[in-house]
């Protein structure tokens, strides 16, 4: 009796996971219709449009990080001043080891738009390294 009694909540488990999980969800069709049913349908609205993301790549921050002319590219990708230096090193081959973050917040979010100001504040803008 127990044994009977274990494999039917492991049944009745498995049947309450399958339809949470894996049935196909209850089409519109069983909806019910609402007053004014007899009425031609409304217009079908347009299909959404897909939104455009800025795909920002490996060699995107990488060009980015290197020439302040192309940091516009970047967008408004936002990461900290070691990151971009790593991504400068990576784009020159030349490692990177300036604080340019704000004083006591070396987790400050910039873009490279920013990274290249700061650079030129501290005297690197015409630095390789």
């Amino acid at each position: 009796m127990k044994e009977l009694l274990t494999y039917g909540l492991i049944a009745a488990g498995g049947f309450l996971l399958y339809r949470r999980f894996m049935q196909q969800p209850e089409s519109d069709s069983a909806v019910q219709p609402g007053p004014g049913a007899d009425s031609p349908p409304a217009a079908t609205p347009p299909a959404a449009q897909p939104r455009t993301v800025a795909l920002v790549t490996m060699e995107l921050l990488k060009a980015a990080a290197a020439d302040p002319a192309r940091a516009a590219a970047a967008g408004n990708h936002k990461m900290t001043a070691d990151q971009w230096n790593w991504y400068r090193a990576e784009a020159t081959g030349i490692p990177q080891a300036f604080d340019l973050f704000p004083p006591d917040d070396r987790g400050y979010l910039m873009t490279a738009t920013e990274y290249h100001e700061r650079r030129r504040q501290a005297n690197l803008a015409g630095v390789a390294a």
